[in-house]
């Protein structure tokens, strides 16, 4: 089995191009150490080109219904209540 385990910016990277071993990370190892780059995946859209790509909305979506983390899902929507997006 493939050793999934990123480093933060590798992590980012993964996330700004919504590739899968972001959530295989996250599935593996938690979101401990990379929560806030979640966050800011929440609150930023990461595409670099809004014609060719779609919004990784349902792509993040998934990512948190993977773990069981309700205290950061509510960190996420405190973030949407402070921008004004809900």
């Amino acid at each position: 089995m493939a050793d999934y385990k990123l480093t933060r910016e590798q992590f980012a990277d993964a996330v700004s191009k919504g590739l899968g071993r972001a959530m295989m990370y996250v599935k593996r190892y938690g979101i401990d150490d990379i929560a806030d780059i979640l966050l800011d995946a929440c609150v930023r859209n990461k595409i670099y080109d809004a014609e060719c790509e779609n919004r990784r909305t349902e792509w993040i979506y998934a990512i948190f219904n993977s773990i069981h983390c309700n205290n950061f899902q509510n960190q996420v929507k405190a973030m949407f209540v402070i921008f004004r997006i809900l």
